[in-house]
């Protein structure tokens, strides 16, 4: 009777014990799956907080942007570098700097030409993709 009783207690808790190491098993997996969701949801956070960024530098006329390639009117394009050949706005003043790889100096010393002026008409229009 004894060893009935033992018996029926060690099934028992067999019994309880398998499903919790399944549980575990489930909890695992299901932290990796919620992770790459969290890290789904803060990279998706950043993406918006730089994409709003983006928006209220053009809303406030107040950008820089860099240009690492120059593209001619024939279509041939050069590679150039983005800490020379540039357009910035801030407030009303605009400036486009481009300046290519020469060994001799052109207009702004750099070898290529500054322009700098007043905006008169701006608009901003966004498409599809937002």
């Amino acid at each position: 009777m004894k060893h009935i009783t033992t018996l029926i207690t060690l099934a028992l808790t067999l019994g309880t014990l398998v499903p919790l190491a399944a549980q575990t098993k489930m909890t695992a997996k299901e932290k990796r799956t919620q992770t790459r969701q969290e890290r789904k949801i803060a990279q998706q956070k950043v993406k918006e907080q730089l994409y709003q960024d983006a928006v209220r530098a053009l809303e406030n006329n107040t950008f820089v942007l860099e240009a690492d390639r120059l593209i001619f009117k024939r279509g041939r394009s050069v590679s150039v570098s983005s800490v020379k050949n540039f357009i910035s706005m801030a407030n009303k003043k605009a400036t486009v700097q481009v300046s290519f790889d020469t060994p001799r100096p052109l207009q702004n010393g750099l070898g290529g030409f500054t322009v700098e002026g007043n905006v008169s008409d701006t608009r901003m229009k966004k498409d599809e993709k937002g």
